[in-house]
């Protein structure tokens, strides 16, 4: 499955930076909320330092699959988005807007989806094949990606922050932001 969106990912040249574990960026709850389905923990695997993924296989069958990459250059992007744009020869991608800086959802009706997301100095793909139900896939890649976009952008108060001003400010609100 997380071959459809990437498959120039290993000609690349090396990004500046290691790839985020991505079963940090999704919890079990998170997944089976989001499908409708109980899921199993997330089972993590690097796949070199710079591309990653993480499997949430379901209860009954299917999967659930995010994979995360550092964007290795403007070049790499381009060729990606361009492919898609295009269509492959996997099937036709269609852009979808407000997600990341740019996106595109691949519909395999009736087995699942694939959501390419460019954004935050990362590539993250979202894959759902044979768990929920297929008129829900696109919905489902949406919800799954926002969340995961958003624990990959960098917090800026407390990444500025002395170690001192995020505990105010994890103290304050009684959660760290």
């Amino acid at each position: 499955m997380c071959v459809t969106c990437a498959v120039g990912a290993q000609k690349s040249t090396p990004a500046s930076g290691e790839a985020p574990d991505p079963c940090t960026l999704l919890s079990r709850l998170d997944v089976a909320e989001a499908v409708g389905t109980p899921v199993k923990e997330g089972v993590s695997r690097l796949l070199n330092k710079t591309v990653a993924n993480c499997m949430f296989a379901g209860a009954r069958g299917g999967q659930v699959a995010i994979l995360v990459r550092r964007t290795p250059s403007a070049d790499w992007v381009s060729e990606q988005a361009g492919r898609m744009s295009d269509g492959s020869q996997f099937g036709t991608y269609r852009e979808v807007p407000q997600i990341g800086d740019r996106s595109f959802l691949y519909h395999m009706h009736g087995k699942g989806g694939v959501l390419c997301v460019y954004g935050a100095d990362y590539y993250l793909q979202m894959s759902l094949f044979r768990l929920g139900e297929d008129s829900r896939t696109a919905a489902v890649l949406r919800k799954l990606a926002g969340i995961a976009m958003a624990r990959l952008r960098p917090q800026t108060p407390t990444a500025t922050a002395r170690p001192d001003e995020r505990l105010r400010l994890t103290t304050a609100t009684g959660h760290q932001r």
